[in-house]
């Protein structure tokens, strides 16, 4: 029955934007998702109000990771922790969920994804690349959502602790790794695509295109160096546009 509510609650996650408010952001969508979760207080209908009263406060953090707060804090409540408590604890966790998920997608996968079907095309693979990396966005996403609602209702108010050792925010910067890669090697191949070029002609200048990215994006401590490794990579593409 827990797995059955877990399940509903992710299928209202992904629907979580569609109910944004100026007045409470995401908090009507939280309580949209909740609902499933809190059906083991309906055979006491007070404490059931108070708790769909209470998901129905202001709450903002990264879409994706949201259902985390929205599980931790319906366990809390089903497990009849105070009211004050499951508000500092959602107040506690909507800025580093927002914080991870803005770097984990908008910086990793969301990157990661779109370079990889540029390169695929870039590469000959054609236009169903595009539709091949709509499709594994889209399951990253769905496979995140359950991953933290379900973490998220098995830990209620040790959710932080059952964070931690998730190690979730290793996982973060490796996706970001990753995606650097895939930019670097996607630049040039692409690059030389709209150029009507043969991909194989690029096979060092995508390495080295890789290296430069991974260098200024990620790996770099020396001041200045990222901005001197984009301006020398830009460089190096326009004057071998030059004389090919």
């Amino acid at each position: 029955m827990a797995v059955s509510r877990v399940t509903r609650s992710v299928l209202r996650l992904l629907l979580l934007q569609s109910s944004w408010t100026y007045e409470r952001m995401q908090g009507v969508g939280i309580a949209f998702a909740s609902l499933p979760l809190l059906e083991p207080l309906r055979g006491d209908p007070a404490r059931h109000r108070e708790a769909v009263g209470r998901s129905t406060e202001f709450f903002n953090a990264h879409p994706y990771l949201a259902g985390i707060a929205a599980g931790a804090a319906a366990r809390a409540e089903v497990d009849g922790v105070a009211g004050a408590t499951i508000q500092r604890l959602k107040t506690a966790l909507a800025g580093p969920l927002g914080s991870l998920g803005d770097q984990l997608f908008w910086i990793g996968v969301v990157p990661g994804v779109m370079a990889a079907m540029l390169l695929a095309v870039g590469l000959g693979a054609g236009w169903p690349a595009a539709a091949v990396g709509l499709g594994l966005y889209l399951a990253v996403r769905i496979a995140v959502t359950a991953w933290g609602a379900a973490l998220g209702y098995r830990s209620g108010l040790g959710v932080a602790a059952a964070l931690k050792a998730s190690r979730l925010d290793d996982q973060v910067r490796r996706v970001g790794l990753g995606a650097g890669l895939l930019v670097g090697l996607a630049v040039p191949i692409v690059g030389r695509w709209l150029a009507g070029g043969h991909p194989a002609e690029l096979a060092a200048l995508a390495l080295g295109g890789a290296g430069g990215v991974w260098a200024a994006l990620v790996r770099s401590r020396i001041p200045g160096a990222r901005l001197l490794t984009l301006v020398a990579m830009a460089i190096i593409i326009l004057w071998h546009w030059s004389t090919s």
